[in-house]
Parts: structure tokens; C-alpha cells; sequence
């Protein structure tokens, strides 16, 4: 398990989310599988990673209410998914939609209601 998430597991068990300890490891659990099934010059992997991100954010937005800026993980992808991926331009504008499309959900649904 990558060491930034384990943190992250003990950090959400000390603070009492159990919801988002479920959801790291469901998380770790597809990055070690993606990390046995790489193959070298395939960009699959790192497609499904960029993907796992944007649900990830998505997921943790919903459980946290939008009070913990998972946001930012989308909103970053979306510039670093085009050097990442060496495949066509199709598919480099069509990953980076989706994570337009992803921020924009999150930030429509806890950024934009009004206070109180």
C-alpha cells in the first residue's frame, strides 16, 4: 500500500471517518492490482488511475459534504492527465472533459448552494 494512503487510512481513523477509510482502501486495493498488471508502454493503466482519481474525488465530496476540497484532486488531473498519456489527442481531450465535467459536478453541487 503506497505510504501517502496509509497515512491517510490512520489520519481518517483518528479523526472517526470510517466511510472514508473504506473508500482508501477500495482505492489502495485498485492501485496495487493496476501496479501487478502494468505492462511497459501501455497507457491503460494510467487511464483507469485517472479515472480512479475522479471517482475517488467524487466519492469523498459526496461522504465529506464538500467540506474537505477533494475537488482539487479533479481539478488537477485535468492538467496532468495531457502529459501523462502518450495516445492520441482524441483521447487526451476526452480524459481531460471528464475531468472538467468532474469538477464542474462537484463544484455545481457544494460550491454554488447558498449559505445557511
Amino acid at each position: 500500500m503506497p505510504i501517502c494512503s496509509r497515512n491517510f487510512i490512520f489520519y481518517y481513523l483518528y479523526c472517526g471517518a470510517t466511510y472514508l477509510v473504506l473508500t482508501n482502501i477500495i482505492s489502495s486495493i485498485i492501485y496495487i492490482i493496476l501496479l501487478v498488471t502494468a505492462k511497459r508502454g501501455n497507457d491503460r493503466n494510467i487511464m483507469i488511475a485517472f479515472i480512479e482519481i475522479l471517482m475517488f474525488s467524487i466519492v469523498c465530496e459526496l461522504l465529506t459534504i464538500g467540506s474537505c476540497g477533494f475537488i482539487y484532486f479533479s481539478l488537477g488531473m485535468v492538467a496532468v492527465i495531457f502529459h501523462l498519456v502518450s495516445t492520441t489527442r482524441f483521447k487526451k481531450a476526452l480524459l481531460q472533459l471528464i475531468g472538467i465535467l468532474t469538477t464542474f459536478v462537484i463544484f455545481y453541487k457544494y460550491y454554488t448552494r447558498a449559505p445557511g
